[in-house]
């Protein structure tokens, strides 16, 4: 046993202190004592205060470690396979281990052996901003440390005086993806198409125009039956009578500028909404709304015409299919027992495959065929041709029979401010 002064007698260097406490001062309530193996416990004006087992230094509750401030002008935390060490004047270990320094002006510095491009994290009291730089360059700001619960968050910016809370992104002068969302669950092979995304990209966010600004949506799936964007509008409750100031679930609204800080209207017939797509090998135009509500759709991809049909029945079968408990049938309706194949075969409604997701709905029921409005449409130009030129032949039957019908027929048209017949 070591000893200072006299040497004490031998008992009490042989004296097993297991259990005992090792009084330390006069009024007794600072001791040391080892009542439990491989434990050794502090108590100070008779509070347990600290605890030492294998391996571990613990502060008991009550009790607190006092932190020293770090000293020098730099101060540089060095990390390897031993652990952390300190050294005062710099890391001088050869190695490639990650550094961390700190300097009063320059704040937290992180870097690699040798490296130049060190990141630094500093608070400006004067500003009460945290800054993130790397390699010199300002790269983020915090405007409040008590994120996340409040505050900014800039990238490549410092302020924005129309933001309370939130984040702000300035992407400067690039021109490639501002936002990226990505999902390792995703592997989609897109990389070289529109965006130049990543095979993992779910989502992109970019300018529309490199110059002129704009916003563009890039969204990612892999090939299979699912959508590629879905909207959901969920609580709102819109206006069930349609005028110019109803409110739906979903809106879209654009307006021109005019180059002075104020809005402008569109021109006639200016083009507001659009649905763009890839067919025969290229990207077409596939349907505007213009600016007085009126629609236009792509009339050349599809050219169908039905004169080896009845239009005028294949549009009663639309009738007879949709409400048959609500139509008042005559003896014309029986033309066909079949009339839901009728329209599918003219593409009226949609055909479904049983086979195909598409046929069921996600309750497991068959699910209801779509409408074709702009099919119905060609069917009822159809239908109207068929109809003249049935009144046609009518006419010259007519007229046949007995003469001087078809002028007589004219003249009652004419009189009527109706377009008078071929004669």
């Amino acid at each position: 046993m070591p000893y200072l002064g006299v040497k004490p007698a031998d008992e009490f260097t042989s004296k097993d202190l297991n259990g005992e406490e090792l009084i330390l001062d006069a009024d007794a309530d600072t001791t040391i004592t080892a009542d439990t193996d491989d434990q050794i416990d502090i108590r100070i004006a008779g509070a347990d205060d600290f605890q030492f087992t294998a391996n571990t230094f613990t502060a008991q509750s009550g009790s607190t470690i006092a932190a020293q401030a770090l000293t020098g002008t730099t101060g540089v935390f060095s990390s390897d396979v031993t652990g952390l060490t300190i050294n005062a004047t710099g890391d001088t270990a050869a190695s490639d281990n990650a550094a961390i320094g700190y300097t009063a002006a320059e704040g937290l510095i992180l870097t690699g052996q040798g490296s130049t491009n060190d990141i630094t994290i500093k608070n400006d009291a004067d500003a009460d901003v945290l800054t993130v730089a790397t390699g010199g360059t300002t790269a983020a700001f915090l405007g409040d440390v008590t994120l996340p619960s409040a505050g900014e968050l800039f990238v490549g910016d410092t302020a924005n005086s129309n933001m309370t809370t939130g984040l702000t992104i300035n992407q400067g002068a690039a021109d490639n993806a501002v936002f990226t969302l990505k999902s390792s669950d995703v592997a989609h092979g897109q990389t070289s198409l529109y965006f130049n995304a990543e095979t993992d990209d779910i989502l992109q966010i970019a300018k529309s125009n490199m110059n002129t600004g704009g916003i563009s949506f890039g969204a990612f799936a892999e090939n299979v039956v699912t959508p590629t964007i879905a909207f959901y509008g969920i609580g709102t409750t819109p206006s069930t009578s349609p005028s110019t100031s109803a409110n739906p679930t979903f809106q879209f609204y654009g307006c021109p500028h005019d180059d002075n800080n104020g809005v402008a209207d569109y021109v006639a017939n200016a083009l507001i909404f659009g649905v763009s797509g890839r067919v025969g090998g290229t990207t077409r135009r596939l349907w505007f709304i213009d600016e007085d509500g009126d629609t236009h759709a792509d009339g050349t991809h599809n050219n169908t015409v039905f004169d080896e049909h009845d239009d005028a029945l294949v549009c009663r079968s639309l009738d007879l299919m949709r409400s048959p408990k609500s139509v008042i049938k005559s003896e014309f309706d029986n033309w066909t027992k079949d009339h839901r194949k009728i329209l599918e075969d003219v593409g009226v409604i949609s055909k479904l495959d049983p086979s195909m997701p598409e046929y069921w709905t996600e309750e497991g029921n068959r699910a209801d065929p779509m409408l074709n409005v702009s099919q119905l449409q060609r069917l009822h130009n159809g239908a109207i041709v068929q109809q003249r030129l049935m009144f046609e032949t009518l006419k010259e039957v007519a007229e046949e029979l007995l003469p001087g019908f078809a002028d007589k027929l004219n003249e009652r048209l004419e009189s009527k401010s109706l377009p008078a017949l071929p004669v």
